[in-house]
């Protein structure tokens, strides 16, 4: 049962069924609006759900920018909902076009979050790799072929924590230099926090796992759930580093045998890394799913995402 606002209630894994019967009757398609989202990154994103007017609010209170509401989700009339948010948040973010379209523009502020944008693509393009355009990764995965002729594609389990969680904390220690060791930073913890989650409600969430095997040890795995009927949601991905070709081989066996059943991939946002863009650029993506930030006018402005 979910709180009727003012009052809040934090997430937990047994609100999943209640939270997806108002996806159920207002789908989006933003990786935002997925309970699996929002329960791994529970620790950064620090989620609360209230209801208003028949609608369901998520307030998120992340660790590095000023709280905001996700757009209501319920019936097709939200305007009052909408309101007691930007009232008592000032601030709508990360959402839809078409919310966008239903607010007043003389009492907010809006703006495109490019940061933010979701790349989403045909899972069937990225299994065949076909024509001139993906040469580079067919060619990357010639090479691991090559040198790992052996690798196994693997389904992952709740069973599979250690190895991944193994993997993770390899990659994390290719990613932080010498002199940081000791102090990481937040952004490694998050990500650490939201695979411990990932694999706490693995069952529960319905969580999609693959992986590729070499020499018996993990060398690379995704973890996705459902989004919509046809669109999955690529949720965490880590690899070996300096294994050539892992990351292509990876994306290519999951898009021709685990996420063979969905039309298309979301594949999250970029958050303005340079290398994040250019990598997922370079797999040309089918659209990409457009954000907008709603801000009350008065309310304090707040235009960039901070560094972690």
């Amino acid at each position: 049962m979910l709180p009727e606002f003012p009052e809040f209630k934090e997430i937990d894994l047994s609100d999943r069924s209640a939270v997806e019967r108002y996806l159920a009757r207002s789908p989006r398609h933003a990786c935002e609006f997925s309970f699996a989202n929002l329960f791994i990154w529970r620790d950064f994103d620090r989620p609360r759900f209230t209801t208003i007017d028949g609608n369901l609010c998520v307030l998120i209170d992340p660790l590095d920018e000023p709280r905001f509401f996700l757009e209501p989700l319920g019936n097709g009339t939200a305007a009052l909902a909408a309101k007691k948010c930007l009232d008592h948040a000032g601030r709508i973010s990360r959402a839809s076009s078409e919310f966008v379209s239903s607010i007043r523009a003389d009492a907010c502020r809006i703006e495109h979050m490019r940061d933010h944008f979701d790349y989403v693509y045909r899972v069937r393009d990225l299994a065949e790799l076909k024509g001139r355009r993906y040469d580079g990764k067919r060619n990357h995965i010639k090479a691991f072929e090559r040198s790992h002729p052996k690798y196994e594609f693997v389904t992952l389990t709740a069973a599979d924590r250690g190895e991944a969680m193994r993997l993770f904390e390899e990659w994390c220690a290719s990613k932080i230099g010498d002199g940081d060791r000791d102090n990481p930073g937040l952004e490694f913890d998050c990500q650490r926090w939201a695979l411990q989650r990932a694999f706490e409600g693995f069952d529960s969430l319905g969580m999609i796992g693959c992986g590729l095997s070499v020499g018996g040890a993990l060398a690379g795995f995704m973890l996705a759930t459902r989004l919509t009927e046809e669109t999955a949601c690529v949720h965490l991905e880590y690899h070996s580093p300096g294994m050539h070709g892992v990351a292509q081989t990876l994306f290519r066996e999951a898009c021709r045998n685990t996420l063979s059943r969905f039309e298309h991939v979301n594949l999250e946002q970029d958050l303005g890394i340079a290398g994040l863009r250019r990598h997922k650029e370079s797999y040309y993506p089918l659209k990409m799913e457009e954000k907008f930030d709603v801000v009350l006018k008065g309310a304090a402005r707040w235009t960039s995402r901070p560094g972690l």
